[in-house]
């Protein structure tokens, strides 16, 4: 009779444990006697619900698929708060946070400039973020596209406004530890 494997974890008083390589008697009465113990049924016991690894505390007592999971529950927490922390385009009221609008004037340009970046800049492309320019780009870009869009002298004074005003924002909280 050779034992192949062995695991055994202790939670509270209950001791769980699984065994490969006894006899199919053998095994049997040493799970049952475990199980009586431990609240379980020798089924339980015997299916590998308890099969466990070296240490309580360990990581790879886990069993893979309970790994993959949390592995993968915390890449996509990790990569949805990075995406909604950098592709996002400020409100002219987040602006206004960090210190950025200076007055109801820049407000409202700022609230006209997002609007128009959010409605207008879609209907030929994708939604540019104003942080994937540096801010000095911005007005060369409103400029060669703005008449594209249809855009008046005004309309693209205010995009360009919000468009620098949001990317040097994001570049402000990069610098400051941000993303």
């Amino acid at each position: 009779m050779s034992r192949i494997a062995e695991y055994e974890l202790q939670v509270g008083g209950a001791i769980y444990v699984w065994i490969g390589g006894h006899s199919a008697e053998e095994a049997t009465m040493r799970k049952e006697s475990m199980s009586r113990g431990a609240g379980l049924s020798w089924r339980d016991a015997l299916t590998g619900k308890h099969r466990v690894g070296q240490a309580p505390d360990s990581w790879g007592m886990l069993p893979r698929h309970v790994r993959n999971g949390v592995i993968g529950t915390v890449l996509v927490v990790g990569f949805v708060g990075c995406a909604t922390a950098s592709g996002t385009m400020p409100s002219p009221g987040q602006l206004a946070a960090g210190g950025v609008a200076a007055s109801e004037a820049d407000m409202a340009a700022l609230g006209r400039g997002r609007a128009l970046a959010v409605t207008e800049c879609t209907t030929c492309h994708r939604l540019y973020w104003p942080h994937e320019y540096p801010a000095e780009a911005w007005p060369g870009i409103v400029r060669k596209m703005g008449p594209r869009a249809s855009l008046t002298g005004d309309q693209m004074e205010d995009l360009s406004v919000y468009l620098v005003t949001a990317s040097k924002a994001a570049r402000k909280t990069e610098g400051a530890g941000g993303h």
